[in-house]
């Protein structure tokens, strides 16, 4: 039975990401349930973050540029990126690797509410 359903899985993320681009929000490439979570990676310029999201994009990282929400703008552009993942971390260290400065990460709380993170 569990083969079964791993099947039936790995075929639902197959559909989707030959027919969508994208693979299920809940269930990982190998078909696995995970935890994602949205995160916002603020930068200090339209170039940085339009360059991140390049990156990203090109790596698998799907995310999109967005406005920042005025209360977390510091001083400087206003523009972010919104990335659902699982893990931020490798996202982080790509943009650093790759010297994409950002200024700050946010993680989405189970209550909708945005909490700073130090990564």
């Amino acid at each position: 039975f569990h083969k079964m359903m791993k099947s039936f899985y790995e075929e639902i993320v197959l559909y989707c990401r030959n027919t969508h681009g994208f693979d299920l929000p809940g269930i990982d490439c190998a078909g696995r349930f995970c935890v994602m979570r949205i995160f916002i990676i603020t930068f200090r310029s339209v170039t940085f973050a339009q360059r991140g999201e390049r990156l990203l994009n090109r790596n698998d990282h799907r995310c999109v540029l967005q406005r920042t929400p005025k209360w977390m703008e510091q001083q400087g552009c206003g523009y972010s990126l919104r990335i659902k993942t699982e893990d931020i971390i490798p996202v982080v260290e790509l943009l650093r690797e790759n010297g994409v400065p950002l200024r700050k990460i946010y993680a989405q709380r189970p209550d909708g509410n945005l909490e700073e993170l130090t990564v």
